[in-house]
């Protein structure tokens, strides 16, 4: 709630130097406990993605300040341990739209940073089926660590085919 009051109250040309710092402080405290990280997801957790989502979208589509949206990726990824945020990203419009352009054609630090935070919502059952669905992350997550010679990319990529195809087994040896 903070953020959205001080984004509205500072000048414009402070404008991006603050909420990249703001994106930053987040980054950083919400590295906190487990139950005070779900406490606050509980309470803000559905502005706060918006809000990162939207800072997101504008900064990707205009290819601007990608350490901001660095920033705000970590930040996603820090609080996507857990469930309540799962839930919120998977079911949010943005998410897989603005994960995909990340993904897709952003520096490989925040590719590494986009993924990561795609392992966290493969790890949980209920979220893979929102993203069983959604072929498009999961493709762009392949071929994205395929083109890329940077190690911690592929290790990233594997983790998250390895939850993908766990889940995946899990669900054919329950049917049998």
């Amino acid at each position: 709630k903070q953020l959205i009051l001080t984004i509205r109250l500072c000048r414009v040309d402070q404008k991006d130097e603050i909420i990249k710092e703001i994106c930053h402080c987040l980054s950083l405290v919400y590295r906190c406990s487990p139950a005070s990280l779900r406490y606050s997801i509980s309470e803000i957790g559905e502005d706060l993605v918006e809000t990162l989502l939207g800072i997101m979208v504008e900064k990707v589509e205009n290819d601007e300040d990608w350490r901001m949206i660095e920033y705000a990726v970590q930040t996603i990824r820090v609080i996507s341990q857990t469930s309540t945020l799962q839930t919120l990203a998977i079911e949010n419009e943005k998410f897989s739209n603005v994960y995909l352009m990340l993904i897709n054609d952003s520096p490989q630090q925040t590719k590494i940073e986009a993924i990561r935070t795609i392992i966290n919502l493969t790890q949980d059952d209920d979220q893979m089926e929102g993203l069983k669905n959604n072929t498009d992350l999961l493709l762009a997550t392949l071929i994205s660590s395929l083109k890329s010679e940077e190690k911690k990319l592929h290790k990233w990529a594997e983790n998250t085919f390895v939850n993908f195809f766990v889940s995946r087994l899990n669900e054919i040896s329950t049917e049998t």
